[in-house]
Formats: C-alpha cells, sequence, structure tokens
C-alpha cells in the first residue's frame, strides 16, 4: 500500500540533529529517495529513477511549506532520505532507512482525542452518565526540542463540540507527525480542574491518544432542591417527594438590615424535573459573603420550610 513521506531540511546550527524554533528552514535543496543497491547498501548518490523534490516547492496537501519536502504515494520497498551534497553544508542527521510495507503505510497519521467533561463527583474519573462540556477551547502544542515546555510555534487550537463530526464534549487533533506534544484546556471562571491542567502525550507514528479533563464548578455554584416535607421534620427524608416547577430566588442581603430590600436580588431559578436546579453565584458575590435564599411560596401550598441546599 503506498505511503506519503515528508519532512523539513533545516540549518542544524548547533549539530544535535533536532530543529530548533530559532534554527531556520532552508529552501533550493535538491531531497531525494535513496534506493539501496543489489547488497541492500545505500550509495547516497540521486540515480536515474530514484524520485527527487525541491525543498521549500513542495507540501502536503499540495501547499508549499518552508524547507519543506513531500513524497506522495511511495511505493512499497525501502528508502533512505537523502540530499544532494552541496559544499560547505555538512549533514547532521540522515535519516535511517524507511520501510515502506506493501500492507501498511510507513507514514500513517497519528491523532489526539480530547473529551471535557463535567466531573460529578470530583473524582478525576469520567464516570458513566457524567456530561460532556461543549464550548472549551483546547490547546495543542508541540515539544520538538525536548525541552519540556511546549513550543511557542505550531500550537493548534479548538472548541468542544464544533469540529467537523460534531460530537459532543470533543476536539480532534489528526495528522499530527509523530514526536512528544502538550494538552491543555483554556479554563473560564465557571470551572475548575479535577484533572491535571496540562497533559504530555508521547504519540507514535499512526498512534491515536485519548485525553479527558475533567471539570467540576468552582465554590459559588448552588444546588437546590424543593421537597415536600411529608412529617414536617423541616428536612429532607429519603423518599420524600421533590418538587419541579417551583421558583426560588436568591438574594445578598447588602446592608445586614435581615430584610429583602429592592436591588438585593441575585437571580430567580425553577426546580427541574428532579426538583433541583442549580444556580451560579456571581464571583464577586461568592468571595467571604453571605447569600440567602428562599422559595416564593404559593397560596395553595404552605411553605413547611427552605429549599434544601446541596
Amino acid at each position: 500500500m503506498p505511503a506519503d513521506i515528508y519532512g523539513i531540511k533545516f540549518a542544524d546550527w548547533n549539530r544535535d540533529g533536532i530543529k530548533q524554533d530559532s534554527e531556520p528552514a532552508l529552501n533550493g535543496f535538491t531531497i531525494f529517495l535513496d534506493k539501496p543497491d543489489g547488497d541492500g547498501n545505500f550509495n547516497g548518490v540521486l540515480d536515474d529513477g530514484e524520485e527527487s523534490v525541491i525543498s521549500g516547492t513542495t507540501g502536503r496537501g499540495g501547499t508549499a511549506v518552508t524547507g519543506g519536502y513531500y513524497f506522495p504515494n511511495v511505493q512499497a520497498g525501502e528508502y533512505r532520505i537523502d540530499e544532494v551534497r552541496r559544499s560547505r553544508w555538512i549533514p547532521t542527521n540522515l535519516p535511517d532507512p524507511v520501510i515502506v510495507p506493501g500492507d501498511v503505510g510507513n507514514f500513517a497519521d497519528s491523532c489526539i482525542d480530547v473529551y471535557k467533561y463535567y466531573d460529578s463527583n470530583g473524582n478525576g474519573i469520567r464516570d458513566e452518565g457524567e456530561t460532556l462540556l461543549d464550548g472549551i477551547t483546547v490547546v495543542l502544542a508541540p515539544d520538538r526540542d525536548r525541552d519540556g515546555v511546549p513550543d511557542a510555534d505550531g500550537r493548534l487550537s479548538a472548541v468542544t463540540g464544533e469540529g467537523e463530526e460534531g460530537e459532543e464534549g470533543k476536539v480532534s487533533f489528526d495528522e499530527l507527525q509523530p514526536g512528544t506534544y502538550f494538552v491543555w484546556e483554556e479554563l473560564d471562571q465557571i470551572y475548575k480542574p479535577t484533572t491535571p491542567d496540562m497533559v504530555t502525550v508521547d504519540l507514535g507514528q499512526g498512534e491515536k491518544e485519548t485525553v479527558e479533563f475533567g471539570n467540576a464548578y468552582k465554590e459559588g455554584m448552588l444546588t437546590l432542591c424543593k421537597f415536600l416535607d411529608e412529617n414536617e421534620n423541616g428536612r429532607y427524608d429519603p423518599g420524600e417527594m421533590m418538587l419541579p416547577d417551583w421558583d426560588i430566588e436568591i438574594w445578598e442581603d447588602t446592608n445586614r438590615n435581615d430584610m429583602f430590600d429592592p436591588g438585593e436580588l441575585l437571580g430567580r431559578v425553577t426546580t427541574g424535573e428532579d426538583g433541583c436546579v442549580m444556580f451560579m453565584v456571581p464571583m464577586d458575590n461568592a468571595l467571604g459573603r453571605t447569600v440567602f435564599v428562599r422559595e416564593v411560596p404559593r397560596p395553595e401550598q404552605q411553605q413547611q420550610g427552605f429549599p434544601a441546599n446541596q
């Protein structure tokens, strides 16, 4: 099965065989696929019948890349990526021979899938039934020089739920080359991480890795529940009926007069089918301030206590 072979020609100023961010890509060099002779040796010379390209004139997908070389649909066989020598330029990292087998492409694309979920129990594990979250930006950065720091160039970003597949809470980074990558999420003011906020992925040729980021709400998120206090003991007991479609108000007694004054209402919410609802207290009111919660009574229903808060 044919495979694509591609890469970058660069000036290896420190002679370590690894492209650094400060080392420029080089155009105008002849790159070729050297085939072995009858004894299995590579002669390092561009012979008749061997494929060649000029760096900087080709690139994957038909777009030229600075210093790039690209050999599409290379047939099964053994090759070594080499260059036509120039005076004063000394190779520092001629790659090992590349074997393109008949049934597997040697340069298959690699992929990292990222899922973002609401970690309802805060255990750092994606449990069955936990909600996937859309609208969160995820960033991927390579570590080409292997210094343990995300490279400034070559970064990619995507928003969960907005990929071509449209899968909830997911982003995919496709067509990646093998190497080390950092993956992290850009948190907003609502969530806090329950898993490491940055993950390192060592990606092999043709591999597909999965990263999962768990988040819980920061302090200031209230879960409010309304129930029918059948035994009138002022607290929720197992088995008591939860009440949906009930309005609950959240106030802040800013003047400390123990009264609900105009302008102190933070919000009004309605309980859901399970009798509960969540409310995000504005962050400037969640730091050392007291928030009051009260239900909105109905004429036909005797108030039997405040809504149960979780």
